[in-house]
């Protein structure tokens, strides 16, 4: 089961234990440490909604390995700090404000894609399915 704290379509937390996240649509910001070390989530598909990830909002994640960004964000300092198993992380054109130290321990991470516009949805059997959308 999903548990997110909302309040004027903001995430302020989230306690479940989902492996793999689909962030709501609704949803235009994650706060600061809404998901700070959330030790089960594997993988995240943040819509493009969102505009603002928060200092902190992921930090020590240390299983979250793939992280889809599916429109123009602003990702504050140690959005991510110490998620250790990061291997991808799919940022798309128009990210404009990358803060200093948002990767700050992010020791596994091997690629950074960013290019384009994505469109962004899990297929049936949980995996993301991301394509480039002409610009």
């Amino acid at each position: 089961m999903n548990t997110f704290a909302i309040e004027n379509m903001k995430l302020l937390r989230y306690t479940g234990h989902e492996k793999h996240l689909d962030i709501l649509e609704e949803i235009e910001e994650i706060r600061e440490g809404a998901f700070k070390e959330c030790t089960d989530l594997e993988s995240v598909l943040i819509p493009w909604t969102v505009r603002k990830i928060g200092r902190e909002a992921f930090a020590g994640c240390t299983s979250l390995k793939d992280v889809y960004i599916c429109g123009a964000v602003e990702i504050q300092e140690d959005a991510f700090r110490d998620c250790v198993s990061i291997q991808k992380f799919f940022i798309p054109y128009g990210t404009l404000v990358i803060d200093q130290n948002a990767f700050k321990g992010c020791t596994g991470l091997q690629r950074i894609y960013y290019s384009g516009q994505w469109q962004c949805k899990r297929s049936e059997n949980g995996s993301v399915i991301h394509d480039f959308l002409p610009v």
